[in-house]
């Protein structure tokens, strides 16, 4: 912003000596100055976001508001082989906490429904005893017994058959749910790949318009060198190149942000 400013300024110099010379009319100079306040106060909106932005993260840092921050630059790697769509999908299938949640859910009510039907099960247990007397001449002095017992309620008037039905619900919807959320899942891993792959392809563009940027650059000081040029379209190449440059870093923070997203739809741990 500050170099469309520099050419601004130059620009309406330029204007203003043209006036002079009676080669333009006075509204062409006018219509520079117009250009040059337009230029400066978005230049002034850009710095009070930046003062803002600075400020709230200072804050969320526990550091004094006014601090001035280094920051440095995180490589995107957009280069670097991602794993495939299939890939992505079937760590989010092993990895994702919502899925692994759901299926958390389906077993305890699989397990639900085994104590359910254990009342079905008589219960057996064994049980041995032994007894002394001398108080009855006729009697055993010593007696021993060993065996078994079984209990089983035949009738419970279908308490039983409730609670087995009662969990065979808990469990087809526990299995409904667990099928929704894979389906949801998938769909955001497959829209985040697509994301992702849209930012890799913008980041390819704004290397492309860069490079094309940088050269238009070269040529128009060349031309200002030799004098076939003003020094207005200098400085409206240099500015070209800049937006351009901020073109490729809004591309490259596109490109993290597609990656993370699509992290954190698959489960996959912050590296």
């Amino acid at each position: 912003m500050t170099l469309e400013i520099a050419g601004a300024e130059e620009r309406l110099k330029e204007a203003m000596d043209a006036v002079s010379a009676g080669n333009v009319l006075e509204m062409a100079a006018l219509t520079q100055k117009t250009s040059l306040l337009q230029a400066k106060y978005q230049l002034r909106r850009i710095q009070n976001q930046i003062l803002d932005l600075s400020a709230t993260l200072n804050s969320l840092m526990n550091l004094p508001i006014d601090e001035a921050l280094s920051l440095e630059p995180i490589p995107t790697e957009a280069e670097m082989k991602i794993p495939s769509l299939n890939e992505y999908r079937t760590i989010g299938e092993r990895e994702n906490p919502e899925i692994q949640s759901a299926i958390e859910a389906v077993e305890r009510a699989r397990e639900g429904i085994g104590a359910a039907k254990a009342d079905y099960i008589p219960q057996v247990s064994a049980f041995a005893q032994y007894t002394f007397q001398n108080g009855e001449p006729f009697l055993v002095q010593n007696d021993a017994a060993a065996g078994m017992r079984m209990t089983w309620s035949i009738f419970d008037w279908g308490k039983r058959s409730a609670a087995v039905g009662e969990k065979d619900a808990v469990l087809a919807q526990a299995e409904g749910n667990l099928r929704k959320v894979k389906q949801r899942v998938a769909v955001q891993v497959e829209k985040s790949y697509h994301d992702l792959e849209l930012a890799r392809e913008m980041i390819s563009t704004a290397k492309a318009t860069l490079n094309q940027a940088e050269e238009t650059r070269r040529v128009g000081s060349d031309r200002l060198f030799v004098g076939v040029s003003l020094a207005s379209d200098d400085w409206a190449a240099k500015a070209a190149e800049a937006s351009a440059q901020a073109n490729l870093l809004r591309a490259d923070l596109d490109y993290l942000l597609a990656r993370s997203a699509l992290e954190v739809a698959a489960g996959m741990a912050p590296k």
